[in-house]
């Protein structure tokens, strides 16, 4: 974030949010690259111990999802893998 502050852009488009430009865009920027760990770190989940790390083609490496995020991502896999068994039957590829 001071990194990004320190080049003062004049507009910021991010996708999410309303664009910010000029003075208010810089203003806002050098508020979240000195309060960072008030304003944007996260207090639960998997970014709080390690952040995910990006390089010029993309993401490189994300930490480890959290156990309560392995749980649920268990639990939706198992849910998809009956839902799918279940209209494999209706449709009658695999026997009753």
């Amino acid at each position: 974030m001071q990194k990004l502050a320190a080049l003062e852009p004049a507009l910021a488009v991010t996708g999410h949010g309303d664009p910010l430009a000029g003075r208010e865009l810089q203003d806002a920027l050098r508020r979240l690259a000195h309060n960072f760990d008030e304003l944007a770190r996260p207090v639960q989940g998997r970014y709080v111990v390690q952040p995910a790390v990006t390089g010029t083609s993309g993401i490189i490496s994300l930490p480890p999802l959290s156990r309560r995020g392995q749980v649920l991502r268990a639990g939706l896999l198992v849910g998809a893998g009956l839902l799918m068994l279940r209209q494999l039957r209706r449709w009658g590829v695999l026997g009753k």
